[in-house]
């Protein structure tokens, strides 16, 4: 068999498996090595012009399809991003279903960074927050509406800004996964829309929390990594649930009536509720809300 079939054939064959693999989400490709490996090809070929056997020829017109046919799927999907540089990159591409991809933008930690305020813009979907990183922040998405921007506030502060790109409302929701440093002193600002945020910040030093924005549910599990937490709602949320560690205080303020509330161990007085520890404790989490909640928890584990 000639050489130029096996290239044709691997090269056919694996664009058509992938292809097809990925139109339903079976495999989700790394693809941004590909577009260094492209001069290989050029190399294969011209190793393939000198007097070897003809095993060896049809072994590197394979490779070279396969390295090519890698290629084409990047360049297909999308996948070698033309606007990535600095502390953004895209590393993963899926075409699937709905026609959108994935990716991971890293935000790299400065050396004297001590604390950074994250803020979220738009229409956000899903957001889950969870697990750590070395670097300031990672984020996974698997729709291009969404950006990530990181600017200096001062030598030691940082601002980070979750962005859907989309205005107000998109056809197809994106999910969002973030994962943040532990060691820094986090501020977050939720003056976006969101169906659902689950945030596992245990492994976090959280100092204020923010909810300006409409959330359908929002789930909250704060942990000791810090004495005093503020979290602060001033938006309607249908479902809230908040998980606090049973050994820190926890007052909560609600100026405004809520229909459906589960605060075991808290003790009411007015529009205010207080665990038994409130005064013996200099590990205190403040909640104030501020606005209609439809219904709330508050776990102490």
């Amino acid at each position: 068999m000639k050489s130029s079939s096996y290239f044709w054939g691997v090269l056919l064959i694996f664009c058509g498996l992938f292809l097809f693999a990925m139109q339903f989400e079976w495999i989700v490709l790394e693809l941004s090595f590909a577009k260094y490996l492209w001069p290989l090809v050029i190399v294969f070929i011209g190793i393939s012009l000198f007097n070897i056997p003809q095993y060896a020829k049809n072994t590197l017109a394979g490779l070279s399809g396969a390295i090519l046919a890698f290629f084409l799927i990047g360049l297909f999907t999308g996948s070698f991003c033309s606007n990535c540089d600095g502390d953004w990159s895209l590393s993963k591409l899926r075409l699937g279903g709905k026609g959108i991809y994935s990716s991971h933008s890293v935000i790299y930690l400065d050396e004297g960074t001590q604390t950074a305020l994250l803020q979220f813009k738009g229409a956000l979907g899903d957001v889950k927050i969870d697990k750590t990183t070395n670097n300031l922040i990672e984020m996974e998405n698997d729709h291009e509406i969404l950006d990530m921007d990181v600017s200096d506030t001062d030598s030691v502060n940082k601002l980070v800004i979750v962005n859907s790109l989309a205005g107000s409302s998109t056809e197809n929701e994106p999910n969002t996964k973030l994962t943040l440093n532990p060691k820094i002193i986090w501020d977050m600002e939720f003056s976006s829309s969101a169906a659902n945020v689950e945030a596992d910040l245990r492994d976090y030093r959280v100092r204020k929390i923010d909810v300006s924005s409409a959330i359908s549910n929002l789930d909250m599990k704060i942990g000791r990594k810090r004495d005093t937490v503020n979290i602060d709602i001033e938006s309607s949320i249908s479902d809230i649930s908040i998980e606090v560690p049973k050994d820190f205080a926890c007052r909560i303020n609600s100026k405004t009536a809520l229909s459906d509330a589960d605060f075991k161990g808290f003790t009411r007085s007015g529009d205010t509720y207080e665990t038994e520890n409130f005064n013996k404790t200099n590990r205190v989490i403040f909640i104030n809300i501020e606005s209609g909640l439809s219904s709330i928890k508050v776990r102490r584990r």
